[in-house]
């Protein structure tokens, strides 16, 4: 078996304590493996970074012109429709290393399809948003195949200059110099560091807007679990549904709250003000109850011809041989 490289965190590569990033709440990410994180959009306002604090205007102003674009289009393609189309346009969020790609830093992005299946749910929804854009946060919520990763990068790519800015501050913080010039779609640029394994410049975030199991992935057992003690949520189920839903399987119970979501503006609405009052969390990394980043530094005592297994997100098995040598 032919032993590939290690797995080396920006702390290690950079030679800064990590007890440091920890007290600045920054991410220490594995710069040649992917961490099996993402960044969560209902997580930004909570941020302890008043930057990324403030990313969530950025985010909700790219909907909000996405909004103007859906509402102006009359038909197919037309001006309005291929501007919209340009615009949602997420391809993978590489230069934070976090997400799926389970052997390197190199995921899948959001294709041509999952593209196209996202503009589409949100011109069905277009009709309940009265010019709100929070609204757009249901959005992966109401479509198959528009999970945590494809989430995460589309928040990512939304928000990139502040994802910048707030790289820059960290790198100060730290010590770190920047070396590799990087210019966004705002054509701003920035200084950054460079992450030699994969000849991209490395991004830090805050690790208080990560999360293990993002509400993309969640949204059907959230909904469950919080109908049963929301009363508004509660009847609205009862009475559009019918109390049987609950006694459903997984499956039928997401199509139908999901087809109840689009087609009933009043329930949209008691949905998306439940969802942004819950108190979400993000994953506790010093804690990592999951092990989701502990292999790191299993790895460094198991070598190369250890083995160690770790239940994960969604109950996946992750196998360190599957990231170190396979």
């Amino acid at each position: 078996m032919t032993e590939k490289a290690k797995p080396i965190s920006f702390a290690k590569h950079f030679k800064i304590d990590k007890k440091k990033l920890s007290e600045l709440g920054i991410f220490n990410p594995v710069l040649n493996f992917d961490s099996k994180l993402f960044v969560e959009p209902l997580l930004l306002k909570k941020s302890s970074s008043p930057i990324i604090q403030a990313s969530l205007e950025t985010y909700n102003d790219f909907f909000r012109k996405l909004l103007v674009l859906i509402k102006a289009s009359t038909e197919p393609e037309d001006k309005c429709w291929r501007e919209a189309k340009r615009r949602i346009n997420f391809p993978e969020y590489k230069s934070t290393c976090i997400g799926y790609g389970s052997d390197s830093i190199n995921g899948s992005g959001s294709g041509r399809d999952l593209n196209e299946k996202i503009l589409q749910s949100a011109k069905d929804i277009v009709d309940a948003a009265k010019d709100n854009p929070e609204i757009f946060q249901l959005l992966p919520l109401l479509e198959e195949g528009i999970g945590a990763d494809i989430v995460s990068d589309m928040t990512q790519t939304i928000i990139d200059d502040d994802i910048c800015k707030y790289t820059v501050d960290a790198m100060e913080k730290l010590g770190v110099k920047g070396t590799k010039p990087y210019t966004t779609k705002q054509r701003t640029t920035y200084m950054l560091a460079y992450n030699p394994y994969h000849k991209c410049p490395i991004k830090l975030l805050p690790s208080d807007i990560l999360s293990n199991l993002p509400m993309a992935d969640t949204f059907d057992d959230w909904i469950t679990k919080i109908a049963g003690v929301n009363r508004d949520l509660r009847d609205g189920i009862n009475q559009h549904i019918g109390e049987t839903w609950f006694e459903e399987n997984k499956a039928k119970r997401k199509e139908a709250i999901l087809e109840l979501i689009k087609n009933d503006k009043d329930f949209f609405f008691v949905v998306l003000k439940t969802l942004q009052e819950s108190s979400l969390e993000h994953y506790d990394i010093e804690k990592d109850y999951q092990g989701l980043r502990r292999w790191l530094e299993d790895s460094k005592k198991t070598g190369q011809n250890g083995v160690t297994k770790k239940r994960g997100q969604n109950g996946v098995r992750h196998d360190l041989l599957t990231y170190l040598f396979c």
